[in-house]
């Protein structure tokens, strides 16, 4: 084979040999690279078991794409032989390095931490390696490791290809299931991490015999030898992770790799792991790690400063869906309330772009890379991390990647009680915000650091009603009531159940779902308690901002949901409640600003995009309003809203045709029956837009619809005498509606020229 050439690429010499497969070092004699090929033995070609685990390498390996793993570039054939294209690297293996004889503790966490980064792609991913060892890891010159050989991945979703009883992997490094030939899922690269490590840290394998039989035996029955036997320089808490991770009860080893991570960072950064937590340094010992940690940072910073002349700094992050580990469905609420909370903590820390709820949840169990998300978002940096929940106790695992690259910046895993879990959130918080180096204020400060215990019935209750609250629904809002006043009486000063409680009446009232005369008045009361309970949070004043616009208070609703801001800079709705009222107020300008600042916050929210559509339209941009109401459809094409945005957008552009398209698009999505669909249509055709809208006229009176949409309907007509009588009435009943419209729809522009609009605007405080 040396010598020769398959398809384009000139064979240099041969790598290695395996069951699996035949490497050679090759050229690519069209791209002028050096690049690995391996064949599948011959001996093997033609069994399709063989066969399939081949093929299931190569789409295993083309899915990952990671400074740890090694890059595939493709699979190809050519003269009956099947063979993967692959990065070459130069170096040798770990087991090379390591040459049977102990490393240094440094060099050993950072290859375990190297080691544990690219494993934790591959299982976002869904691909277990379960081969992990020595040989399967190459070390380059500059110290970095890439795992090579998936040839034993699994797919989630790939059909077994192994005989019942017969295992694949190598022996020393099995997992007990994988020896005793079950299946296996990512738990089994767990105990193989482990077996790295001890081999690492003493030289030696834990489960090593003449013979594989006894090997198997040794790895079901016995237990490895101490490391702390083996040498006396260990940090407390290390051989903790190495036997937590070689567990024989899977159910009793890390859960996630994240978590062997967030472990191996407490002890490389000099905190010790003890059984119930984490355990600082005695003072003496702290002395000389800092020292030393000086030294480290101060060459680190040099080098920085050399190859690039600038720091990369993280300035934008978005909080991925948090995992539910508890495999119970129900608990779901769990996980989601507490990924908003993060991200309404980080959201108050100035300096930081935080990508809004969501735009999160868009990303919740994807197939896509970090590096994908990160690109859609427009973010510098993600925190993703799992929940588990049992009792009243609670497990968070968080990590810090930096999305350009996927290195782990930070991760901890924190283990807490329920009541504790406020603490927990500010302490994941604040730990992110010191890693990225954003500047804290003292009173940003003082608030991380001041977090209260909660009584736990009351936070699941508070959880339960923001999960309800964001169904939107008549049902859903009304649940979410009920869970924010049961929290409220377990803990009858913890304001973020009062403002939740405020914004949920405060869409009752508007959608209907409860009757205004009743919803306004106690989202006004919620709101004014949670104002007097703290008035130094962002939350506060915007709860205090939406209650004040239902009052018809203009400038004081627009006042607090400023100040929310100021408090809470990355707090999209904040920012989309402000610019609604600053549109419907005819500030356009600065409407479509705050619409922009909602939108860069949360950019793949449906809603929002719709809503600077409308702000462009009363702005009578129609052009910009098309193209923002399209992107709105692209994100959802069944999204009625953003049709009847286009429609106006068309219509103020005078092309009647497009606009009329558009409206009867938007009801058939809402279901309207297509015989009255097509009755307007044909009114269109008969008498043109007066004839489109008396049709619509007489749906409304057949559909009872609201007296706002009667109004518009009157107004484009030109009956002003019907459209001021139907105005005055929505006055009289302080509708919520109106007030958005009134001084800013196109579809009132008929009635500006009226004095009885002027005196409208003055009894509304809306014009001088």
């Amino acid at each position: 084979m040396i010598g020769r050439n398959i398809s384009h690429y000139g064979i240099l010499g041969k790598l290695g040999e395996g069951g699996m497969g035949v490497v050679y070092k090759a050229e690519d004699l069209i791209l002028k690279r050096t690049v690995a090929l391996k064949f599948l033995p011959s001996i093997v070609s033609s069994d399709s078991v063989e066969m399939s685990r081949f093929i299931h390498e190569a789409q295993a390996i083309s899915a990952l794409s990671h400074p740890n793993i090694a890059t595939i570039y493709g699979l190809e054939e050519s003269e009956g032989h099947k063979f993967i294209v692959l990065e070459y690297l130069e170096g040798g293996t770990l087991k090379q390095k390591a040459a049977g004889q102990p490393l240094p503790i440094p060099e050993v966490l950072d290859m375990a931490l190297q080691i544990a980064a690219g494993l934790s792609h591959a299982h976002r991913k869904g691909i277990v390696h379960r081969d992990i060892k020595t040989d399967n890891v190459i070390v380059s010159g500059e110290g970095q490791l890439k795992i090579t050989d998936f040839g034993l991945a699994k797919l989630r979703g790939v059909t077994k290809v192994t005989m019942t009883g017969s295992t694949v992997g190598t022996v020393a490094y099995m997992s007990p299931e994988q020896a005793r030939g079950e299946e296996v899922d990512h738990r089994t690269d767990i105990w193989s991490l482990g077996v790295v490590l001890y081999e690492l840290l003493t030289g030696q394998l834990p489960f090593k015999s003449e013979y594989e039989q006894a090997t198997v035996y040794s790895i079901l029955h016995d237990d490895p030898k101490a490391l702390s036997a083996k040498r006396n320089d260990l940090p407390t808490g290390l051989e903790q992770i190495v036997f937590k991770a070689m567990a024989k009860n899977p159910d009793e080893r890390y859960r996630q790799i994240d978590q062997i991570v967030a472990d191996l960072q407490s002890v490389r950064e000099g905190q010790e792991v003890t059984s119930r937590g984490i355990k600082l340094l005695t003072p003496k010992r702290k002395i000389w790690w800092y020292a030393a940690a000086a030294l480290v940072m101060v060459a680190v910073v040099a080098v920085l400063y050399i190859s690039t002349g600038k720091s990369e700094m993280i300035d934008s992050i978005a909080v991925l869906p948090l995992d539910n580990l508890s495999g119970d469905p129900g608990q779901e609420y769990i996980a989601e309330g507490m990924t908003d909370e993060l991200i309404t903590t980080l959201a108050q820390l100035g300096g930081l772009r935080v990508i809004s709820r969501s735009s999160a949840m868009h990303f919740k169990r994807s197939e896509k890379s970090l590096r994908e998300i990160a690109r859609e978002l427009n973010v510098d940096a993600i925190v993703e991390g799992t929940i588990m929940r049992s009792g009243d106790h609670i497990r968070v695992t968080a990590q810090l990647i930096r999305a350009a690259t996927d290195e782990h910046l930070w991760a901890r895993s924190y283990d807490r009680g329920l009541s504790d879990v406020l603490t927990l959130q500010n302490d994941i918080a604040q730990a992110i915000a010191e890693e990225i180096q954003v500047a804290l204020t003292p009173v940003q400060k003082v608030r991380l650091a001041s977090a209260r215990r909660i009584d736990p019935e009351a936070y699941e209750a508070y959880l339960k009603g923001h999960y309800f609250l964001m169904k939107r629904t008549s049902d859903g809002v009304k649940k979410g009531i009920a869970y924010f006043q049961r929290a409220i009486e377990r803990e009858p000063r913890y304001v973020p159940a009062y403002s939740g409680l405020t914004h949920a009446y405060g869409i009752a009232g508007t959608w209907g779902y409860l009757p205004q005369s009743d919803a306004f008045p106690k989202a006004k009361a919620a709101a004014l308690r949670a104002m007097e309970i703290d008035s130094t949070l962002g939350e506060s004043h915007f709860a205090m901002g939406s209650a004040l616009w239902g009052d018809w208070n203009w400038a004081g609703s627009v006042r607090e949901e400023r100040r929310a801001i100021e408090l809470s800079p990355s707090d999209a709705p904040a920012h989309l409640v402000l610019a609604n009222h600053l549109v419907a107020l005819g500030e356009f300008e600065e409407g479509i600003a705050e619409e922009k600042r909602a939108l860069d916050l949360d950019p793949l929210s449906t809603f929002i995009n719709t809503q600077l559509a409308w702000a462009f339209v009363c702005a009578r941009r129609f052009d910009e309003a098309i193209v923002q109401a399209r992107k709105a459809l692209d994100l959802d094409s069944t999204w009625a809203l953003a049709r009847y945005q286009l429609g106006d957008a068309h219509l103020g552009k005078g092309d009647e045709r497009e606009a009329v398209n558009e409206y009867l698009k938007a009801e058939a999505i809402k279901g309207v029956d297509s015989s009255r669909i097509e009755a307007k249509r044909r009114a269109f055709e008969t008498a043109g837009m007066n004839g489109y809208w008396r049709a619509q006229l007489a749906a409304c009176s057949e559909d009872d619809c609201s007296s706002h949409g009667h109004v518009a309907i009157y107004a484009r007509l030109g009956d002003t005498d019907h459209a001021f009588a139907l105005l005055e009435k929505e006055y009289d009943a302080r509708s919520a509606n109106f007030t958005y419209g009134i001084k800013s729809s196109v579809h009132f522009d008929n009635l500006r020229e009226d004095p009885r609009y002027r005196e409208l605007l003055k009894k509304l405080g809306m014009e001088k």
